[in-house]
């Protein structure tokens, strides 16, 4: 060792800073101004020496942004620190001061790791605000403490983050920027924003009332000059910054357009705690806030509209796996009746082609249930096949039939209107709903607070008082569900009865000549029907005369169940002109 009474001591410092750090004042520059008054303060020899020097600018290490919890290998100053001692003949420093110990690491096991290095390499460590030297044992162990002390604190900040990020969740303040078609009042919390919600909202409604996907929303969207979310944060100063976007101001894209109706925010429920450790957890360990956050969205047009970005992304996977490329008019809306009365899942017909016969080029295209998969199933399904063309013209001379009669349509969407009363004291019953949940929480928090002051006497009293506020909670709830099932019904009925309206003026003619037009044919049916149900009788050997090798219990499809997405009363309306039908027709229960 080197007499310290006579050899000059060169220093490098090593500066780190966080983001929070940077917050509260620790900076670089306060760091660096530190440690070089430290260096000057140790003074000079007799010959006039300084005793402490900077082994050079080059020797100060830097490492801006970087958390205290990162290892040294993950630290790009510190990894070139360490690149200077071990690739020099000759130690270019004695020493390594920081201006805390937690500047080092917040992880006793990261500090360790740097301390072992630099006694490996004969190399001190000083911390100026601590005057922890390394160069004697008393030092060491103090260092060793104060790495223990750093941990704590950082585990007690991130405990106390936690707790309080939760309680201001509860309390319903929402966490970080807020999504397109809300902005954030002054205490934090969420509140409609109607230049961007008439959008989210419109989005909803053209995927489930609209049939159009993703991508044709965004086209929609740009076409129509809506600027996107993230500029329309910064245009509106939600958020602040600069745009990262490289395209147009109004250009959509498919994905930001499926973020959005994916995001159960418009229905008023905020999940947090999605990820742990920065990975993404399950959805199941989610947590949900009680707060009663602003819908923009009925949540039975939320759920369509989760069923139908399903039923996309299948279709997408089963014509992926198919080589056919026809297209099957009533693909995902067949299932079949037999299966279901036996007690087995509502499977769903798929489209599929034959041909006949073998080798003749010839194809005839089918609808046959999914559950006659062999590979898949081991008690198929017996019901035959039934041909694509004969079902697809039933169902088009249906719906023909229904956009004969728009005087039914206009009646109804007047009785629509004359409902609105009715809406408007369900969402004032709503809004009463909401503040009494949303102010229960803080109600309790009053009864605690009077209870340690005294003013409620008894534990027991207090138990009951907030027992009776959980109960309170509980029926408040309930309500709340019925009052939004009836409200999501009417925003389904208007929807659906306008989509009618505009399609029966818009594909009214394109039915006459459906194999020209089988894309816009496809959308029709899709946006009205919601099921059709195949029922099928037991084969009759005397009467029935079906090809192909006879199977026992076959079945043969009778007759089709229409489950029509359009409001029951106006369905009756629409079909009650018709005396007799082959098939019978039912709707969704709105």
């Amino acid at each position: 060792m080197r007499d310290e009474d006579t050899t000059q001591l060169k220093v490098a410092i090593y500066l780190r800073v966080s983001t929070d750090d940077q917050a509260k004042n620790y900076g670089l520059d306060m760091q660096e101004d530190s440690i070089k008054a430290y260096i000057k303060s140790k003074g000079q020899f007799p010959d006039g020496r300084e005793k402490m020097v900077l082994a050079g600018e080059s020797y100060i290490y830097r490492d801006d942004g970087i958390s205290g919890t990162f290892d040294i290998t993950d630290r790009p100053e510190f990894a070139r620190l360490v690149e200077d001692v071990t690739k020099s003949d000759k130690l270019p420093f004695d020493i390594v001061a920081v201006y805390k110990v937690d500047r080092f690491a917040r992880r006793l096991k990261v500090l360790l790791n740097i301390i072992d290095f630099f006694e490996k390499h004969k190399i001190k460590f000083l911390s100026v605000h601590e005057s922890i030297d390394t160069s004697n044992p008393f030092g060491k162990a103090i260092l060793g403490i104060m790495g223990v002390i750093a941990e704590l604190e950082l585990e007690t900040i991130k405990q106390r983050t936690t707790d309080g990020r939760t309680k201001a969740i509860m309390s319903g303040k929402f966490m970080g920027s807020p999504r397109y078609g809300y902005k954030k009042d002054v205490n934090k919390k969420l509140e409609i924003f109607n230049p961007e919600a008439k959008y989210v909202k419109q989005i909803f409604d053209l995927t489930v009332f609209g049939n159009k996907d993703p991508k044709e929303i965004a086209d929609y969207l740009f076409n129509n000059k809506i600027i996107s979310p993230d500029i329309s944060a910064i245009k509106n100063k939600k958020r602040k910054g600069k745009s990262k976007k490289i395209n147009d101001d109004y250009f959509w894209r498919s994905d930001t357009v499926k973020d959005i109706l994916k995001d159960e925010i418009y229905i008023g429920k905020y999940y947090y705690n999605k990820t742990l450790k920065g990975k993404r957890v399950p959805k199941e360990d989610w947590k949900i806030s009680p707060y009663k956050y602003p819908r923009i969205v009925e949540e039975p047009v939320f759920n369509k509209a989760q069923e139908i970005l399903r039923d996309s992304a299948n279709k997408i996977l089963l014509s992926r796996k198919r080589k056919d490329t026809h297209l099957y008019l009533l693909s995902g809306l067949l299932k079949c009746d037999y299966c279901s009365n036996n007690k087995n899942n509502l499977h769903t017909w798929n489209g599929d082609r034959k041909e006949s016969p073998k080798g003749s080029g010839n194809y005839g295209y089918y609808y046959k249930c999914g559950h006659k998969n062999t590979s898949k199933y081991s008690g198929t399904c017996p019901t035959i096949p039934v041909p694509a063309e004969q079902i697809e013209a039933y169902v088009i001379a249906f719906i023909k039939n229904l956009f004969t009669n728009p005087e039914a349509v206009y009646k109804y969407q007047n009785n629509l209107r004359s409902t609105k009363i009715r809406k408007i004291n369900l969402v004032r019953t709503r809004e009463k709903l909401i503040k009494n949940i949303n102010q229960a929480p803080q109600r309790q928090e009053n009864l605690k607070e009077q209870h340690e002051f005294g003013i409620i006497g008894t534990k027991k009293e207090l138990l009951d008082k907030l027992r009776t506020i959980d109960a309170d909670i509980k029926r408040w709830n309930e309500e709340l569900s019925e009052t939004d099932k009836v409200l999501g019904k009417y925003e389904l009925s208007i929807g659906y009865v306008k989509s009618f309206y505009d399609y029966a003026k818009k594909y009214k003619n394109i039915l006459e000549d459906t194999f020209n037009h089988k894309e816009e044919v496809y959308k029709l049916i899709h946006s009205l029907i919601d099921s059709i149900v195949v029922v099928s009788r037991p084969l009759n050997p005397k009467f029935d005369k079906i090809s192909g090798r006879k199977k026992l219990n076959q079945q043969i499809p009778e007759s089709v169940r229409i489950v029509f997405k359009l409001p029951r009363s106006l369905m009756f309306e629409l079909v009650k002109q018709e005396t007799t039908t082959k098939f019978g027709v039912k709707t969704d229960a709105l």
